[in-house]
């Protein structure tokens, strides 16, 4: 049986990171099968890396990475793809915007020979001033 590996990045993210773990639990951590999750703390000032070890006592699935400081995103990922082992990656963002269901969906296109497999966001709920400056 195939292991899927769901890395996420942290950046100040404490405010959510419990209630993402609800949310995957609730909808998808118990159709993934063999799964693990992988939180990565990129330097962030708040109390994500102590929430991350809580999911962790919760859930022996979990392993959590600490970054020495704030490196970006994509190092971050870059860092819990490489200590992750399923044989497939996915990510997740920390903040609540991507619907945890969608890993799921590419999960078993990846089961059906999809070598890559992308999901792209047709909108975001976001104040629409904030769209604007982006």
């Amino acid at each position: 049986m195939s292991k899927i590996s769901i890395v996420v990045p942290v950046y100040y993210n404490s405010d959510t990171l419990m209630l993402l773990y609800e949310d995957m639990k609730a909808k998808i951590l118990h159709k993934l099968g063999n799964y693990e999750l992988v939180f990565v703390d990129d330097g962030s000032g708040d109390n994500s890396w102590e929430i991350m070890n809580r999911v962790r006592e919760m859930d022996s699935h979990v392993q959590c990475v600490k970054l020495s400081r704030n490196f970006g995103e994509h190092a971050a990922l870059l860092a819990g793809l490489n200590v992750c082992t399923g044989d497939c990656a996915v990510t997740k963002q920390a903040d609540l915007q991507e619907d945890s269901e969608i890993i799921l969906e590419m999960y078993e296109s990846w089961k059906r020979g999809n070598k890559v497999v992308l999901a792209v966001r047709e909108e975001r709920d976001e104040n629409p001033v904030k769209i604007f400056w982006c």
